[in-house]
This record gives structure tokens, C-alpha cells and sequence, in this order.
């Protein structure tokens, strides 16, 4: 079987990607709760789960690698882009009119998120501007990461009529952020899509082509997830003075590398596990909201207590994932389905890529 074959085969499903993408989602859920308790509780001087943040980083990459994969056969750049707009508007553009429906009618409920219309229009257009707070994020401030996501389908759909598209994908993504690290645009756009962290999808994209290429050499490295992740665990303890894209992007590609031979995962856990997989988008971008939410409800009740403290985050991380599968099931999914059933040349049929697709953290 020759190596595309191989990369064809099985390719509606890749269980150990879902798997991954269920931690990257939690270790972020994990990071803002940490935020939360203290801000809101006091009880630590620093947020002791700090290294979730870097979820963003494990979907960078795995983003890097599943937009290679999924769109292996593609050679239309519009019926590429139209997928990942399918795949990626429906459900942020809900929760941001949801977001500022909110700041218009109740802006307490919010930390500081105002009802502006032409912040509005730059975050349904993925247009990164600089917030009240001082910081770059739109209006559903997690979508800072979907800018990032938008702008590597802006540069994949550019260079997918290439024959070597994810070599030069890759490379283009790398001079970008080496541009970025000497260069200093003075303009909020370009010095945005030139941060370091685009670096994740170049890790990403070779990741697949080590799988497309050298299949027999990815069987040989299934155990290198265990030290790799051990690396990663050991930051929360000992954090490594390097970028994200270095402390943790490159430690999760090589997890991604090791863990693809695993395409099928059963069981009960496994399969719940998957089920947050397959709601990740849904739960990166829900989770900040779920948390304030229960915060709202709990402290005029019961204070900042343990008891308080420890519903909090039993509630948070519940709350959350039931949301986010609930909001997979009916609003994920089929916007997803009914939009490629009715505007792409091809099947509506849903490819890996398109239910897994990230955030985009």
C-alpha cells in the first residue's frame, strides 16, 4: 500500500485526535476555572493551573496536521474555504450575538465585554482590534484564537493548488513568525498573525508529513507520547523559560506524532472521552461562560467558602461539558451538515477534519 493509501485509509476517524483534543480543551476549561478562583475566591495568589493556557497550543497543532489530512484530496480552494467556514462560523457566531445581546442588556453579568457594533463587525469578521481591556480579543474573547485559525485556512487555501502545498504552508508560516520576532508593524493586525505561536501549526503540519511519508517510522514511536507528556507535566512544577510554541507545542506534536497508530479507542471511558472530543469547539468556546455563570449563582449564596469553592468547580466542569455536547448535538453538527448538504459541489458528508476541527481553542 503506498503512503497515500495509507493516509486515505480510515480517514473519517482518527480516535486518538479526538482524545487529544478532549485534553487541550479541558486543560483550558482547567486554566480559567484556576482564573476564576482567583479573581473571584482569592485562594491562590497566582493561578496554580497556568499551564492550561497551553491547551491552545496542543490545538494549534493538532489544526496543523487535520487540515493536511482532511483536505489530502482537495484542489479548490473556494470548496476548502467554504468547508472551514461551515465548520467555524455557526457556532461562534451564535455565542457572540449571544455575548452581545448580553452587554446590551445586562453588561453587569459581564467582566468587560461592551456592546460595540464595530467591535461586533471586526469579531464576525475575524478582524483582530484591541479590546477596552488593552487586550487583542473580539467580543467572544476565546475567538482571538479562531483569528489565528482563519488566517492558516486563509494561507493553506492560497497554496493548495501547489503539488508540494503542505511543504510551502509550513514554510510560509515559519518566515511569518520570524518576521514577526524581528520586525515590530506598529498595527494591531499584522503584529498579531506574526506572533510566535503560529509556529504550532508548522509543527502541526510536519507531524503529517512524517505520516504521510514514513508510516513505518511513526509505528516505531507509539511510546514517545510517555516521556513527552511527562515533559509537559513536570512545567506545572518546574515551568521552562520558552515560549509556548517550544514548551509545549513541540512536546504535543511529538505526542500527536506517537499517538496516531491508535485509530481505534473503545470502551466506556474511551468513548466519553471521545464524545468531549467530538464537542471540543463547543467546549472551548463555552467554558469561560458556564464558570462566570455558576460564580454568579454561588457567591450571593454561599459565599467564598470551601464549600462554595468546591460546588464551583464540580459545577464548572460538569456544567461545561454537558453544554458543550448538547450544543455539538444541535447546533454543531447540524448547521454543520445542512450547510455542506447545500452549498458544496460534493457530499454533505462530515470528514474528520470538519468535526474536529479546532478553535480553534
Amino acid at each position: 500500500m503506498s503512503s497515500d493509501s495509507k493516509v486515505s485509509a480510515g480517514l473519517l476517524r482518527l480516535d486518538s485526535l479526538q482524545i487529544l483534543r478532549a485534553i487541550a480543551a479541558f486543560a483550558v476549561l482547567v486554566f480559567h476555572l484556576g482564573d476564576s478562583l482567583v479573581r473571584d475566591f482569592g485562594m491562590f495568589a497566582t493561578n496554580p493551573f497556568e499551564i492550561g493556557a497551553h491547551g491552545v497550543d496542543m490545538f494549534f497543532v493538532i489544526s496543523g496536521f487535520i487540515i493536511c489530512y482532511a483536505s489530502k484530496d482537495s484542489s479548490s480552494s473556494i470548496e476548502f474555504a467554504k468547508k472551514r467556514i461551515f465548520r467555524i462560523r455557526p457556532l461562534y457566531y451564535l455565542l457572540t450575538f449571544g455575548v452581545f445581546a448580553i452587554a446590551l442588556v445586562a453588561p453587569q453579568l459581564l467582566n468587560s465585554t461592551e456592546a460595540n457594533f464595530v467591535n461586533l463587525a471586526k469579531s464576525l469578521a475575524f478582524i483582530p482590534y484591541e479590546a477596552a481591556n488593552g487586550l487583542v480579543q473580539p467580543l467572544l474573547f476565546l475567538g482571538w484564537t479562531l483569528n489565528f485559525e482563519m488566517f492558516f485556512y486563509l494561507l493553506f487555501a492560497i497554496c493548495i493548488g501547489l503539488r508540494h502545498r503542505e511543504i510551502v504552508v509550513g514554510l510560509v508560516v515559519v518566515a511569518i513568525a520570524l518576521t514577526g520576532l524581528w520586525v515590530d508593524f506598529g498595527h494591531v493586525i499584522p503584529d498579531f498573525f506574526s506572533r510566535s505561536i503560529i509556529l504550532n501549526f508548522a509543527w502541526g503540519v510536519a507531524v503529517f508529513l512524517v505520516y504521510k511519508h514514513m508510516p513505518s517510522l511513526i509505528a516505531k514511536l507509539r511510546w514517545l507520547w510517555v516521556p513527552a507528556a511527562v515533559f509537559i507535566l513536570m512545567q506545572l512544577i518546574w515551568p521552562i523559560p520558552l515560549s509556548g510554541e517550544f514548551s509545549i507545542g513541540v512536546p504535543s506534536a511529538i505526542i500527536l506524532l506517537s499517538v496516531l497508530p491508535q485509530n481505534k479507542i473503545s470502551g466506556p471511558v474511551g468513548d466519553g472521552v471521545k464524545l468531549i472530543g467530538d464537542a471540543s469547539y463547543s467546549l472551548y468556546l463555552v467554558h469561560p461562560y458556564v464558570i462566570q455563570a455558576c460564580v454568579k449563582v454561588i457567591i450571593p449564596l454561599l459565599g467564598g467558602g470551601i464549600l462554595a469553592i468546591a460546588l464551583l468547580s464540580v459545577l464548572s466542569i460538569i456544567g461545561s461539558i454537558v453544554a458543550s455536547v448538547l450544543l455539538f448535538k444541535l447546533v454543531e453538527k447540524p448547521s454543520n451538515l445542512w450547510l455542506r448538504k447545500h452549498f458544496l459541489n460534493s457530499s454533505g458528508k462530515t470528514l474528520v477534519g470538519d468535526q474536529t476541527a479546532p478553535s480553534g481553542v
